[in-house]
């Protein structure tokens, strides 16, 4: 690692650099001893940076030649070779430490990088996060200057890259199960800069610049994510249990609902381990109140597998087993405090969207089970159904608003009342031909 006294040298490098013309630039080292300084610069802690150091304006210096020189090797299309492959994480973060130190004006730095980008012809698998990190900063500092033209230019930045991005990641056919052992990129890396570049995209769009192919590229991205959910390649990242990411998916899901319906849910609901885990994040009655409202306001009634199997079983991890025979319905004893949050939330208001969380306990510990009678028609008083069963209709009418009371009454009896086997039989079609026959809005059997 290079000593400070070092730097010094480079700075008369760079002064005399500095003084020349464009066509004139460039730096007097080689590849090995450049990658040393920018590893030595990136290395230092902040303070050496600030302006009261003796040695700020000296390594504000060795900044500004070695991004520029960059940006001229660039422009010359020269054989990139000290930034390929490994070393190209490393360019972008010096990249990005130049923008965080504001080094250059905001215009300066997508003047620049809108020449540096096309020529050096990057997969995003060669370098993660680091990009979407460095037009996150642009965006912040555009933010900061209100300047409309800047937020333009920003713009056209953004729809050139992401459209190279999209591409690169269809080159990688992610909507393909056939990854091979060449694909080496991290699965979280991915995953969180796609939901990261996503949310830069929809900022861009709230603010109305460039709305039209902003939309249409934004889509696009949604649908490569939307694939990349589906491949059983990603399963174990998302399903870590210490893989604190995983719960900004569950926010998306929910996000991505209010706009259009997406096939994200009924994966992530197939793949109930992933709410197990996530049991620890949150506090699920909140959750599944707003899964609910997107449930009943959009109509995407076949969407809920996720929240009839994923969350309840994810509940169900939350609560002790009864210790007696027949306990009132939220009785349950928690087994931490964040359970015990989750169980006097479904206490407090069982009517409103905490009613789901309240489906939710009655079907960990249903009811006891009445006979079966061999008639499903049977309306002797011995169908006359108590609270505990009236309760359950209307969890289940909650979810299936189209289905008549007296239908959802016969399949609870077909299945002894037990709530979550109902709910995925009507979801999958799963029922006995003398129940699927019937009229789906027939009225309560009395």
């Amino acid at each position: 690692m290079l000593e400070l006294e070092r730097v010094n040298e480079y700075e008369s490098i760079l002064e005399t650099q500095l003084k020349l013309s464009n066509q004139q630039f460039s730096l007097k080292l080689n590849n090995n001893e450049l990658i040393t300084l920018i590893e030595y610069l990136l290395n230092l802690p902040f303070e050496k940076l600030s302006p009261t150091h003796p040695s700020h304006n000296t390594l504000k210096n060795c900044y500004k030649l070695i991004y520029f020189t960059i940006i001229r090797w660039s422009s010359l299309s020269l054989e990139f070779m000290v930034f390929k492959g490994p070393s190209v994480p490393l360019l972008l973060s010096f990249i990005n430490t130049y923008i965080h130190y504001n080094f250059d004006s905001v215009h300066e730095c997508i003047e620049n990088f809108l020449e540096l980008y096309p020529n050096l012809n990057l997969e995003f698998r060669d370098f993660g996060l680091e990009l979407t990190d460095y037009i996150w900063r642009l965006i912040k500092k555009v933010e900061k200057s209100n300047s409309l033209q800047n937020l333009n230019e920003l713009a056209q930045l953004i729809l050139v890259y992401t459209k190279e991005l999209v591409k690169t990641l269809n080159n990688l056919e992610l909507v393909n199960a056939s990854i091979n052992a060449e694909f080496n990129l991290n699965n979280e890396d991915l995953l969180e800069s796609l939901v990261y570049y996503y949310d830069i995209l929809s900022k861009l769009v709230l603010k109305g610049i460039l709305k039209g192919e902003l939309v249409a590229v934004k889509v696009k991205l949604l649908q490569v994510i939307q694939s990349t959910f589906e491949l059983k390649y990603f399963t174990p990242i998302l399903t870590s249990q210490d893989n604190k990411f995983a719960h900004v998916l569950i926010d998306r899901v929910i996000e991505w609902n209010y706009q259009f319906p997406t096939p994200l849910n009924a994966y992530i609901g197939r793949d109930t381990s992933l709410f197990c885990d996530l049991e620890y994040y949150y506090s699920w009655s909140e959750k599944f109140g707003k899964l609910k409202e997107i449930i009943k306001d959009n109509g995407y009634y076949s969407k809920c597998e996720f929240i009839a199997d994923g969350l309840q079983k994810s509940l169900r991890s939350a609560y002790q087993p009864y210790n007696s025979g027949k306990p009132s319905a939220g009785s349950q004893t928690p087994v931490n405090n964040t359970n015990s949050t989750i169980n006097s939330n479904v206490m407090e208001n069982p009517t409103v969207n905490n009613s789901s969380s309240a489906t939710l306990t009655n079907s960990i510990n249903p009811p006891p089970v009445p006979p079966k009678e061999e008639e499903i028609q049977d309306t002797s008083a011995q169908d006359i159904l108590d609270a505990e069963q009236e309760s359950l209709i209307t969890q289940v009418k909650d979810l299936f608003p189209d289905l008549g009371e007296g239908y959802i009454q016969v399949c609870l009896r077909e299945f002894n009342y037990d709530l979550e086997l109902t709910i995925m039989s009507i979801l999958e079609g799963n029922l006995p031909p003398n129940i699927s026959s019937l009229d789906k809005q027939m009225s309560k059997i009395k």
